[in-house]
């Protein structure tokens, strides 16, 4: 048997990481449009249960917003466990740079000062 190429190794985990995404991106749009999970889990052909324990509750616009950030970039050509790393990083520091500049909560103090 000859072995098998690093590069197509390499490839078909790009492939399974992308389907992953993609498989994610589904679910997380699926919640969003109201599909029960009891839905969902008839067509991923699992228990209720199963599909809610791997997913999580990805119904929310911030985990719609986020999942797409990251399957954009993992579609932007980081093929190495660095790269992606680095891009994750990325998005991560985006996710919470959103949420410092969010409208801040109005105290009785602050209010009193305007």
């Amino acid at each position: 048997m000859t072995p098998i190429p690093a590069r197509i190794l390499a490839r078909a985990a790009e492939v399974v990481e992308a389907a992953k995404a993609a498989l994610e991106a589904a679910v997380t749009s699926a919640r969003a449009g109201n599909r029960s999970w009891n839905q969902i889990a008839l067509s991923l052909g699992v228990s209720r249960q199963a599909a809610r324990q791997r997913f999580g509750d990805s119904g929310n616009v911030a985990t719609v917003a986020r999942t797409a950030k990251r399957q954009r970039a993992s579609f932007a050509g980081a093929r190495t466990a660095k790269a992606q790393g680095v891009v994750a990083r990325r998005v991560a520091k985006l996710d919470d740079s959103a949420l410092e500049n969010r409208p801040k909560r109005e105290t009785p103090e602050s209010a009193r000062k305007k």
